[in-house]
């Protein structure tokens, strides 16, 4: 539930008059405003959510507001993380809520953030510097899909996990956007499409051998997600790993509830893949498969 005027990123960051919205937890509910301090007193009683998925509740953790399935996404790139692997780059990074779970969850890792919008990544570096743990996170304007990936000043070597959390449709945030109809149209999906592949080709290039890249999007539609990943991983030579033991690390870590976990194994995991839908999962709609290089 938003408060009026609030508009929705794409990683499910809200904001108000171009403010970020904070999320802060009183009693286990969340609370939301520009100002923590101010949170309580911007919502209603009866407009508060006791969402609760996470047991994870640190100082640290509060104040990354993201929608949960958002959240679910980074928790698992961030277990994906091989044992010996310390190099990560989120390739589409802006608005950085992912970014930050990775910066979060990562203490030893070298994190690269990129995006091929340099505004949004302005926007992305600010936010990253109000959290101390984030401080080690590069940021750098590149397009995962061209040549920047080879530029000097763009991702450099190779990365031992990359999230590719691609540009897309947002079918899965219409329960929360749906002023998205209005602009859908049936080419939409081969241009969604077109753009998808090409970027997690041009982040597979990047892609240590061993390593595991998280393709992810906000969609529902098999144009964006499984199409996309059965025409790269194929020519590239890639496995699929299965989301489930990822989920089952998360929930033994106690950073997911085992409630949740089993729910989500049962019923938000199809082929290895974790695809969560609004109105049955309490979040919006995500896909993402993990693909590991040999």
């Amino acid at each position: 539930k938003k408060m009026p005027g609030m508009e929705v990123d794409k990683d499910g960051t809200e904001k108000s008059q171009g403010q970020e919205v904070q999320k802060v937890y009183v009693d286990g509910k969340e609370f939301f405003g520009t100002d923590p301090k101010m949170a309580t007193k911007n919502l209603s009683q009866d407009m508060v959510e006791s969402v609760q998925v996470y047991d994870d509740m640190s100082e640290q953790a509060k104040f990354t507001q993201m929608d949960d399935g958002s959240r679910l996404v980074a928790e698992l790139a961030a277990v994906a993380l091989p044992e010996s692997g310390a190099r990560v780059w989120d390739c589409c990074a802006a608005p950085g809520g992912k970014s930050l779970m990775l910066a979060l969850r990562l203490g030893g890792a070298e994190i690269l953030a990129s995006d091929v919008s340099a505004k949004r990544l302005a926007l992305m570096s600010a936010r990253l510097r109000r959290f101390p743990y984030a401080e080690r996170v590069r940021c750098v304007v590149a397009d995962a899909s061209s040549g920047d990936a080879q530029r000097k000043d763009g991702p450099e070597g190779a990365f031992d996990l990359i999230l590719c959390d691609v540009p897309c449709s947002g079918t899965g945030t219409l329960a929360r956007n749906p002023e998205i109809r209005l602009r859908l149209q049936p080419e939409e999906w081969a241009r969604q499409s077109a753009r998808q592949r090409a970027i997690l080709h041009g982040a597979l290039q990047r892609l240590a051998p061993g390593g595991r890249l998280v393709y992810s999007t906000c969609s529902l539609e098999p144009e964006e997600n499984e199409r996309v990943v059965e025409a790269v991983a194929a020519e590239a030579g890639l496995r699929r790993l299965s989301v489930e033991p990822l989920i089952a690390r998360l929930a033994d870590a106690g950073t997911l509830r085992q409630d949740v976990a089993v729910n989500l194994l049962g019923s938000a995991v199809k082929d290895g893949a974790l695809r969560t839908i609004p109105g049955v999962h309490g979040c919006d709609g995500f896909y993402a498969v993990v693909l590991e290089r040999g």
